[in-house]
């Protein structure tokens, strides 16, 4: 890590590849000024004005909560990338429950949001502790369910009649849709739901397109079987400059399929 060395690291392949990617950004979203360059700045687009969310479900939350108040026993996963409203809607949902639901997650810090909108019907206990105690309710509200083992969440979705997990699908706070390939689709009847519209900022944030880009979060090739012999070959860092589609496949398989994979592994 930068903090814990006496000196700068160099990283000049990664530095490279992050002004690349600002250079290309779309509609000049980006800029990328050089120390000692006098900063020119360009004409940006004009952008529908955002509203921050007033407690209320927006319409994507309502149709899913909606949905989640009549769920016949079984188990629901609820997957959005962040600021999305994933936390709070299944708040809401316990809320609407009138506290017939326990909530469990990696940590008791993980479930604030979801706290927040569940007011006094919020019920937390530590997976070790929700499995030692014996404790059931109507509902299992599991907040990033991928940060749980295996072997864990199975015992604890079994002792309840409904399970709603909660999960990240984007960049270094889930296993993405690894946690879907592995876990969630070992129960056949599993129902899944999913929000894209985001509420912490407006759509087409262009910041949040940047991050994405610049760290690698989406990866819509993940799903697809792996197929052909297998082949070792040693990849360059000089690879970032030459062929970056090669180290960007590996990076994405290796946040796709590890838990918080952290930016330190990029770089």
């Amino acid at each position: 890590r930068w903090s814990d060395a006496p000196d700068p690291i160099p990283t000049p392949n990664f530095v490279y590849r992050f002004c690349q990617q600002i250079k290309i950004s779309a509609d000049n979203a980006s800029i990328l000024w050089r120390q000692g360059n006098e900063l020119a700045v360009p004409a940006l687009p004009v952008r529908p004005p955002w509203h921050p969310a007033d407690g209320h479900p927006q319409a994507e939350q309502a149709a899913v909560l909606a949905e989640l108040a009549r769920f016949p026993p079984g188990i629901a996963a609820l997957t959005a990338e962040r600021g999305r409203g994933k936390s709070a809607l299944a708040g809401m949902l316990i809320r609407h429950l009138g506290g017939d639901a326990i909530v469990t997650a990696p940590a008791r810090g993980a479930a604030e949001v979801m706290a927040t909108f569940a007011g006094e019907a919020f019920r937390f206990m530590a997976p070790d502790a929700l499995l030692a105690s014996g404790c059931t309710a109507g509902w299992l509200i599991v907040d990033e369910a991928a940060a749980i083992p295996g072997p864990l969440l199975r015992q604890l979705v079994s002792r309840f009649p409904r399970t709603l997990l909660t999960t990240t699908v984007q960049g270094y706070e889930g296993t993405g849709r690894g946690f879907l390939l592995k876990f969630c689709a070992s129960f056949a009847h599993l129902r899944q739901f999913s929000l894209t519209t985001p509420i912490r900022w407006a759509s087409g944030c262009p910041l949040e397109a940047a991050i994405a880009r610049l760290l690698l979060f989406n990866d819509e090739t993940f799903q697809h079987a792996p197929g052909g012999d297998i082949a070792q070959e040693s990849v360059s860092q000089e690879s970032w400059r030459r062929q970056s589609a090669l180290p960007e496949a590996m990076y994405q398989l290796l946040s796709g399929a590890h838990y918080r994979t952290s930016p330190l592994d990029l770089r």
